[in-house]
């Protein structure tokens, strides 16, 4: 009898361990990887800076979702290039790890083609990301994140996003052709006022010399003039600029001037405003205000 209890007392004590043991908490696991490389969300990140191995490193800052040039008097940036370069380094993935090949610059990485480098809103990094050769249709590239010896293969717009002409707003301005009055050239071969009536709407020349209002001053100038868009933009505020020849709008609020440079190059330079860049264009200027009017010859040849 008594060894039976002894029994059931060791058994008791058996399942009592096992009762206690089951109700410890398990030892924490590690914490599992961010979903994306960098881990950061919208709030964290306020500005870019980034860097080439061929050319000046350009920052861009942002203001809720606005992005300007702080190195070029917070001119304002392409806004569409800014935030798809932003949203990429934002919800880019882990990739793929790749092996270490004998050509340490097979990937681009060293030293590394480009680098982005992320701050927050007090001027402190808070992410890098070293960005490498492209790989295919150059919608995936090498990468690395400084401190790091694995590359990645990563499936992102950054190439794309990192290969830009230039990060500034490229639109002088655009309006609405409702809002234009008139339309002065000045300085071209073919100079003249277009004015649009008050009744009626209709434009028409006015000037001394005898000129015929074209087709091509609706389908092509006014166009241009209601969006007028560089192919490139640069830091100029000190510059030197003798104006050649102007366009001016006139609206029921403002005047706008366009100031063109030299007529004759390949690149015609040209002021707005006070504004610390030079716009540069294609020779297309030329031809849209040769072809908006028409200049009748004299039978004197005035």
């Amino acid at each position: 009898m008594t060894g039976r209890f002894a029994m059931l007392g060791g058994f008791v004590l058996l399942l009592g361990a096992w009762w206690w043991s089951s109700r410890t908490p398990p030892e924490k696991e590690a914490p599992a990887p961010s979903k994306t490389m960098l881990g950061l969300a919208e709030d964290d990140v306020h500005s870019l800076r980034i860097q080439w191995q061929d050319k000046e490193p350009v920052v861009l800052r942002r203001n809720g979702t606005y992005w300007t040039l702080p190195n070029w008097n917070n001119y304002p940036a392409d806004q569409t290039y800014a935030n798809v370069l932003f949203r990429t380094l934002l919800t880019m993935p882990w990739g793929e790890v790749v092996s270490v090949p004998e050509n340490k610059d097979a990937y681009g990485l060293s030293p590394a083609k480009r680098q982005v480098d992320l701050y927050n809103a007090q001027g402190s990094p808070v992410g890098s990301l070293l960005v490498g050769n492209p790989v295919g249709d150059y919608r995936t590239a090498f990468v690395r994140l400084p401190g790091s010896s694995r590359v990645r293969r990563v499936k992102a717009d950054l190439i794309p996003s990192l290969s830009r002409i230039s990060w500034a707003r490229r639109s002088v301005w655009r309006l609405s052709e409702s809002l234009i009055h008139s339309v002065t050239a000045a300085g071209f071969n073919n100079d003249f006022v277009v004015q649009r009536e008050q009744e009626g709407g209709q434009w028409q020349l006015h000037g001394p010399v005898v000129q015929t209002l074209n087709d091509a001053f609706f389908t092509e100038l006014l166009p241009f003039l209601i969006h007028p868009k560089a192919g490139n933009v640069i830091f100029e505020p000190e510059a030197d600029f003798p104006v050649h020849a102007s366009l001016r709008l006139k609206t029921s609020l403002t005047e706008m001037v366009l100031e063109l440079g030299d007529l004759d190059g390949e690149i015609i330079q040209v002021r707005y405003a006070d504004e610390p860049v030079i716009y540069q264009f294609s020779p297309r200027i030329r031809q849209l205000v040769a072809r908006a009017v028409t200049t009748e010859i004299s039978g004197d040849g005035r």
